[in-house]
């Protein structure tokens, strides 16, 4: 799937309502596992846009941006990059990580380092080019135990609704929480993950 670097990729946890069950030792009717399902996809929204970066990562993840070819460095909204899947400069085909037969040559025209790529070449100076890539699995089991806590919380303690200046909705139930609000381990898996913006 074909994702813009900005936009919101959910479900990169796995997780379902029957993995929140499990979490809680509780049984959940139908709506309630409808509830947990949006939550889950909700929570996963507020940490990606918290962080500044998307966690969902390979091949089934492909992202692309679009940026002035007068930079020599560009550095990617999401990252560890992965591999650059292909790349074009205005609208042409120069680089297809399948192909022998490219115009760019890794690591001669451009060079791939963990958050950013560096062109090497003048072809594509005063032209938009477009890089599709993918990212590798940067986080870890934190990132699900922080995820299923959070959603556990938020079900069982909904009178947090309308507070301060974070905010999300799910399945009709609006939620803000304040920077201080915000429970410990929730801050601990921005502070670990947050892409901090130039």
């Amino acid at each position: 799937m074909e994702n813009r670097a900005s936009a919101i990729v959910t479900g990169f946890s796995g997780l379902t309502a029957g993995d929140i069950a499990t979490y809680t030792g509780k049984s959940y009717n139908t709506s309630e596992q409808t509830l947990l399902s949006a939550m889950i996809k909700s929570v996963e929204t507020f940490f990606i846009r918290n962080c500044n970066r998307n966690f969902a990562y390979g091949d089934e993840n492909i992202y692309y941006e679009i940026f002035d070819g007068n930079i020599t460095n560009f550095y990617t909204r999401n990252y560890p990059i992965e591999e650059i899947k292909s790349i074009y400069v205005d609208g042409v085909l120069v680089y297809d990580v399948e192909s022998e037969d490219n115009t760019y040559v890794l690591n001669t025209d451009f060079i791939v380092y963990t958050d950013h790529i560096t062109f090497n070449t003048i072809s594509c100076k005063d032209k938009e080019v477009k890089v599709y890539y993918t990212i590798e699995k940067f986080w870890d089991e934190d990132m699900i135990e922080a995820i299923k806590e959070f959603v556990a919380d938020m079900f069982g303690k909904r009178q947090y609704s309308g507070r301060g200046v974070r905010s999300f909705s799910f399945a009709g139930l609006s939620v803000t929480l304040a920077g201080k609000d915000f429970p410990p381990y929730v801050q601990q898996i921005i502070d670990s993950y947050q892409k901090i913006l130039i």
